[in-house]
């Protein structure tokens, strides 16, 4: 199983008014709707960045900023759009420069859990997302921003059980994650992982199937059944798995797209190709077929 994506990393955090926008570096988790100026300096800086000129992109997150100060310090902001284009050293060149600084802020804790959850180093990613937790319990933050300190402090504990492969306490965090955000399909398929890790099989079916009915361009059920146990290696609980995914859904063509890549990892190739024919003739055409 891969490791959770970037955006799934803890994120700065910003009032509850803000829009969900995960591309946006500012935050992982909610970002803000602005005025007018402060998304054109923001779009500037973003430029100015993918053109190489930190100096620049600084400098317009700083007019950003000035506009609306309820956004991360610019040099988080930059840190984040660092993290994004995997330039982990700048990032943590960024870091250490604002900490030098002894400016104590919750946002710094957060970015420095993503980039250590990023190279590995779980242990020290653990440290600062209590030390973000501590601060936002001791400081007289409003409420609303004391919630997305917990979310974005939940979702760097699931990415670090996700790493460490401790799926009992993974499925703990994302069972709470879902609560909080019950519509998410994306987040309630890495529950339903997390369950059928943690030998909670029927859990974990009953979270897919929910899951798929929320977003249906995921895959059926069974299909996320067979995958999570392919990825075990229990590759005779996958076969029947996706007997039941083709019984369930006949005209589903992905289901013989995922079915033949499983067959091709047990090096049965003949059988592969079958499937794959199946699919087309199902409809499927894809640069995977």
């Amino acid at each position: 199983l891969s490791a959770a994506p970037l955006d799934d990393l803890p994120g700065s955090v910003a009032p509850a008014e803000e829009r969900e926008d995960n591309r946006d570096p500012r935050s992982l988790s909610e970002q803000l709707v602005g005025p007018d100026e402060e998304e054109s300096a923001f779009q500037l800086a973003q430029a100015s960045f993918a053109e190489g000129d930190q100096e620049k992109c600084i400098a317009h997150l700083r007019i950003a900023v000035a506009r609306n100060p309820r956004l991360a310090p610019p040099a988080l902001i930059l840190a984040r759009m660092q993290l994004r284009a995997k330039r982990l050293l700048e990032a943590h060149r960024t870091l250490e420069e604002f900490a030098a600084g002894n400016i104590p802020d919750v946002e710094l804790h957060l970015v420095s859990a993503s980039l250590a959850i990023m190279q590995g180093r779980l242990i020290d990613a653990d440290l600062h997302l209590d030390r973000a937790e501590k601060m936002a319990a001791e400081d007289t933050l409003a409420q609303q921003r004391k919630t997305a300190v917990a979310k974005a402090v939940r979702t760097g504990r699931i990415a670090i059980a996700e790493r460490r492969q401790d799926w009992n306490r993974a499925q703990e965090y994302l069972a709470e994650a879902v609560k909080q955000s019950p519509a998410d399909a994306s987040l309630r398929d890495r529950w339903a992982t997390a369950l059928f890790l943690s030998d909670k099989e029927s859990a974990a079916y009953e979270q897919f199937d929910i899951a798929y009915h929320q977003a249906p361009e995921l895959n059926p059920p069974e299909v996320s059944m067979a995958a999570v146990a392919a990825s075990q290696g229990d590759y005779q609980a996958a076969e029947n798995w996706f007997k039941k995914a083709a019984l369930a859904h006949p005209k589903h063509a992905g289901i013989y797209l995922e079915w033949s890549a499983t067959l091709m990892l047990q090096d049965r190739a003949k059988e592969a190709r079958e499937h794959i024919h199946r699919a087309q003739e199902l409809g499927l055409s894809t640069p995977q077929v």
